[in-house]
């Protein structure tokens, strides 16, 4: 399907496609203008009011950060997150190919590297999981180039202030929950 959308510093026409059952993700091939136009592939994002701000304040706060991945743009209306792109996530990616000893290294640093750029300003990332995690394929013995960590609709900021153990605390996806956390037990 082809269309026009309107972001929030330019009008580009572009070609929309769902990715893999995501049903708030949409792939779009960008042109901006022309015959000998140059090509862009993004991503969409659309989710509920209060994710969608959240991450848009978490990507703005910590734009251009190492393993943080960058908004690039945003849509006024409907809202919407135009991020950057990538070959896969890393649950993908796994699945397609066991991961090995130096990917696993390589994966491991960089998304250490991005939940410490959180922490040092008090922020917590309540989601990570491997289909949160997005590589763009390297060559050779590199089987990743690129590993960023995504959605930061969940991301939290922890108070000082606020006993964690009184009023309780955010945890992200049931699937990944140890059984204590599930229980709610102390």
């Amino acid at each position: 399907m082809s269309t026009s959308l309107k972001a929030s510093s330019r009008r580009v026409d572009c070609h929309v496609r769902r990715i893999n059952g995501y049903s708030n993700t949409i792939l779009l091939f960008l042109t901006s203008g022309g015959s000998g136009a140059k090509k862009d592939t993004v991503i969409v994002k659309t989710a509920p009011d209060y994710r969608l701000d959240n991450e848009r304040k978490i990507l703005k706060r910590f734009h251009g950060r190492p393993g943080i991945r960058q908004l690039i743009d945003e849509v006024i209306s409907p809202p919407a997150l135009i991020l950057r792109h990538f070959d896969d996530n890393l649950l993908q990616a796994s699945n397609k190919k066991k991961l090995g000893r130096r990917g696993i290294k390589f994966v491991a640093r960089r998304i250490l590297e991005a939940l410490q750029v959180l922490h040092e300003e008090g922020y917590v990332h309540t989601d990570v999981k491997p289909d949160n995690i997005f590589v763009n394929y390297g060559t050779g013995s590199d089987r990743f180039m690129e590993v960023e960590l995504g959605d930061y609709g969940d991301v939290y900021h922890i108070d000082p202030n606020v006993n964690q153990e009184e009023d309780g605390h955010i945890i992200g996806a049931t699937i990944f929950r140890s059984p204590e956390a599930m229980m709610n037990l102390r």
